[in-house]
């Protein structure tokens, strides 16, 4: 998470309406076992349920979870969040979905160990909830030791749908992750 942190870390201010942004590298911000082959892409705070997130089978193994940044010289977002497997030499593949956030902030999990480990609401959000409320961006931690964790970041401009691609092996042409896009390339600072 350091270096997506760094990226992100300063003063910020609303640039003028129209500003174009600068998009980053690709940053770190943290590594996901993928146990189950069933990755939920989810806003945070909602629970683990498949009707409110998007559901995509990937194959079992560790992913990294990393982020692109768009920056207007005053602040900056995030536009795109990428899971993808580690040794992997990725495209960007069709759209598979959609997903939403209500509360400006998109995550990711194995949606079988999540969900186990939420176990009832009541319980999720006494787990959860200080953690969510804190942060803006963070790992949500259910049971580390069993892998239910749900990294989280805020999604671009705030609350909306946004695409969510495969990303396909160069040399297999199979899926190895996927992408989420919250900030078109070239969209103007909206506000």
């Amino acid at each position: 998470m350091a270096e997506l942190d760094e990226f992100l870390d300063g003063e910020s201010r609303p640039p003028a309406k129209g500003t174009l942004g600068t998009e980053s590298r690709w940053l770190h911000f943290c590594d996901l076992d993928l146990r189950s082959g069933r990755l939920l892409v989810i806003d945070p705070s909602f629970a683990p349920y498949e009707q409110d997130g998007l559901l995509v089978d990937l194959p079992v193994t560790r992913y990294t979870v990393s982020a692109k940044v768009l920056d207007y010289g005053t602040e900056k977002r995030v536009s795109r969040l990428q899971v993808v497997t580690r040794l992997a030499e990725a495209t960007l593949g069709p759209e598979i979905g959609k997903t939403w956030s209500d509360t400006a902030r998109t995550g990711v999990c194995d949606y079988q160990l999540y969900k186990e480990a939420w176990g009832d609401d009541e319980r999720g959000w006494q787990i959860v909830g200080p953690t969510l409320e804190e942060l803006s961006s963070g790992v949500a931690v259910l049971d580390e030791a069993a892998g239910a964790i749900l990294p989280f970041l805020e999604s671009g401009f705030g609350d909306g749908e946004f695409p969510v691609f495969e990303l396909l092996d160069g040399h297999s042409n199979s899926r190895v992750g996927i992408e989420v896009q919250f900030i078109a390339q070239g969209e103007p600072y909206p506000f």
